[in-house]
């Protein structure tokens, strides 16, 4: 069968005709390429544009413009040819060969200027599919009737082009044929690809605005909480929870009433404090609150500080003593059962609101999940990331061999990379590689995060004062890239992050693989896995079954890079 170009034509333009045709040259071999409804725009005159209803190329024939007109055909004295629907009696004048003339001539205008040889035999021929031609018809001086198809050419289709093709041969003295290079050649001035990539920094600026829209889709379950007054609300990496906690405790504020809104992470809690103040909220981590309550300045060490808090609340505070009206607790799976048990009886009995967001796949701070999580009357799911792009939420979801399907979001970037590396002078290389990339992408050096499975002191980035000329600092601040670990990162994010320090050993225990599916879970737009490979090629099966024992990926780099969901680099 004939490959025809597009496959398959969404419509035919509302002509039967053109209908018939291409089911009709669909019967010719493979040995011909067929375009239908080529538009065209003149390359020298750009006022002249057209269209040629089926240009037909074969490699020894040539290329034949083809002009369909249906209906009943009139040519008149007056040198004017009509054309008549059968159907409405509607009549309008027609040029059919100046129609095709004017294709044939662009085409070859284009080959000429495009081709590195010189171009095929191109030629015309208009089909009138809707009568019989009778060998004694009287014709225009402008055609012929080998160049002139009917309807008896729809049953005869391959000797009614071959004898249109002849014509044209025996007229021209054409002789010249193609091989595979040439044809080849034609086809792509004829339909050139064309594939236009948006650069990185482009696609960061156009989906900021789409992650805003994603985030508003949330606010449904914010509508739901009005009536609920307490309930614990479950969502993935990236699915709005701190977005919406926030917004739930603005509102809950906005009767004049006061708020606590409780999370586990210190640089979590500043930056809430610093960009989203709001009159009646409160921002306390566990250690913050306990050192307000108690009115401790820092006497005792963290452990024996929250011993303390904890059998203060059950124990000693009354609740007209206690001056939060509604609480909000965030990263709600790192907090302390007893704690968030004494604070939801405090909310309780002050009549006010109890609202918990959490990520099962993050209890990172803690061996095992908070029962009460799992119990709670109320519970509510996010069903949509509106923080990461599809491909860096797969690869987080995919360290921890969860499906990421029913989260994801339609918005696409650039998938995640992995590397290997034995030393750091390797490690060191590919983080300036990554803040290049970044920079270039026109993410500011203080969205660029490094993030390590380890402490800050035993990180091999420990010592690096800078790269690209760029300081790097523990804290983030404007014009730096911050370097911290994952659990100080918890909560937060960054357009731009790199995971370090992780092998491929630690990536066999669970409570790595949620670590580093927190880490991978921050970077909104740029994704990279430093790997330490620390272990032997014959052993990768063995760890790579520990990893995901229900994936069959091979036993290698490119196995692990399956599993992560990421592109390996070479």
């Amino acid at each position: 069968m004939a490959k025809f170009i597009p496959a398959m034509p969404e419509n035919f333009n509302g002509s039967i005709g053109e209908e018939k045709v291409f089911e009709a040259l669909r019967l010719l071999d493979n040995n011909y390429t067929i375009f239908h409804s080529l538009n065209w725009i003149g390359i020298n005159d750009s006022r002249t544009m057209g269209e040629a209803d089926y240009v037909i190329i074969h490699p020894d024939k040539g290329i034949m413009v083809i002009e369909v007109k249906s209906g009943e055909i009139e040519y008149t004295q007056e040198k004017q040819w009509t054309q008549t629907n059968r159907v409405t009696k509607c009549a309008k004048t027609i040029a059919p060969f100046e129609q095709a003339r004017k294709s044939q001539f662009e085409i070859i205008a284009r080959l000429k200027s495009n081709l590195s040889f010189r171009p095929p035999l191109v030629c015309h021929a208009v089909w009138f599919p809707s009568g019989h031609l009778k060998i004694s018809e009287k014709l225009p001086i402008e055609t012929s009737k080998e160049i002139i198809l009917d309807e008896e050419s729809l049953n005869e289709v391959k000797n009614s082009i071959d004898c249109a093709f002849d014509f044209w041969r025996k007229k021209t003295g054409f002789k010249g044929v193609m091989d595979g290079r040439k044809l080849h050649e034609v086809i792509e001035v004829l339909a050139p690809r064309f594939h236009l990539v948006p650069n990185m920094k482009n696609i960061i600026h156009e989906t900021e605005n789409m992650y805003i829209r994603l985030t508003n889709q949330q606010t449904a379950v914010l509508n739901y909480l009005q009536e609920q007054k307490t309930a614990v609300i479950h969502g993935l990496a990236g699915t709005g929870k701190t977005v919406l906690a926030r917004e739930k405790a603005k509102m809950l504020a906005g009767d004049g009433r006061t708020v606590l809104y409780l999370c586990y992470n210190n640089f979590l809690k500043e930056y809430l404090r610093s960009e989203f103040s709001y009159p009646g909220i409160v921002y306390h981590n566990a250690h913050s609150l306990a050192m307000e309550v108690l009115a401790t300045g820092g006497d005792l060490d963290l452990d024996n500080l929250l011993d303390e808090f904890e059998e203060f609340l059950l124990e000693v505070i009354e609740a007209e003593d206690w001056k939060y009206d509604h609480i909000v607790i965030d990263e709600g799976q790192d907090l302390n059962e007893r704690l968030v048990n004494s604070l939801y009886d405090m909310a309780k009995a002050k009549d006010g609101s109890f609202y918990v967001f959490y990520d099962r796949n993050q209890y990172i701070m803690k061996n095992e999940m908070p029962q009460w999580l799992e119990q709670a009357e109320c519970k509510l799911v996010l069903h949509r990331n509106c923080r990461n792009t599809a491909e860096i939420f797969k690869t987080s979801c995919g360290i921890i061999g969860s499906d990421s399907k029913p989260f994801e979001n339609s918005i696409h970037g650039e998938t995640p990379t992995a590397f290997f590396f034995k030393k750091q002078i390797q490690l060191i290389e590919e983080a300036e590689n990554f803040v290049k990339a970044a920079i270039v992408a026109g993410i500011e050096p203080e969205e660029i995060v490094f993030l390590t499975v380890r402490t800050e002191k035993k990180s091999l980035l420990s010592g690096v004062k800078q790269i690209n000329g760029i300081c790097i600092t523990n804290e983030r601040q404007q014009n730096n890239i911050l370097f911290t670990t994952i659990r100080k990162f918890k909560g937060l994010e960054a357009k731009a992050v790199m995971i370090i320090d992780l092998s491929i050993s630690a990536l066999a225990y669970p409570e790595n693989q949620r670590l580093v599916y927190v880490g991978c879970s921050r970077a909104k737009h740029l994704l990279k896995i430093a790997i330490l490979e620390d272990i032997d090629r014959e052993d990768y099966g063995n760890y790579l079954r520990k990893i995901n024992s229900k994936r069959n990926v091979p036993k290698n780099k490119k196995g692990l890079g399956r599993l992560l969901n990421v592109k390996i680099q070479n």
